[in-house]
């Protein structure tokens, strides 16, 4: 596992890419029908037929690269369900709120 300062220096580095990724995905969806989403896949847990979004693109295997503590890559309406499983621990508490709040917003 990644060091802190690393991690931190990964987010730093790539956070106007991630919200720029991120917003592409917004305005020129790949998907017409309501996606299933896995957020925060790694390597080891890919799913085929879901939407899988980790920040880390270096290791993680993912089908859209974005950092699930901002605003998600979709529009509204076009999520049928999202898949956390082992992510929420790894974000700041202050932003648990905002990442419920994202999932469950018309």
């Amino acid at each position: 596992m990644l060091k802190h300062k690393l991690k931190s220096l990964y987010f730093l580095t790539f956070y106007y890419p991630m919200r720029a990724n991120a917003l592409r995905h917004r305005l020129f969806p790949s998907r017409v029908r309501p996606a299933k989403v896995h957020l925060g896949p790694g390597q080891s847990n890919y799913l085929g037929g879901w939407t899988n979004i980790d920040a880390n693109f270096l290791t993680a295997r993912i089908d859209v690269w974005a950092d699930i503590s901002a605003k998600l890559p979709f529009r509204a309406q076009t999520v049928e369900a999202f898949y956390s499983h082992h992510v929420i621990e790894h974000l700041p508490d202050r932003l648990l709120p905002f990442h419920f709040r994202r999932c469950f917003e018309p």
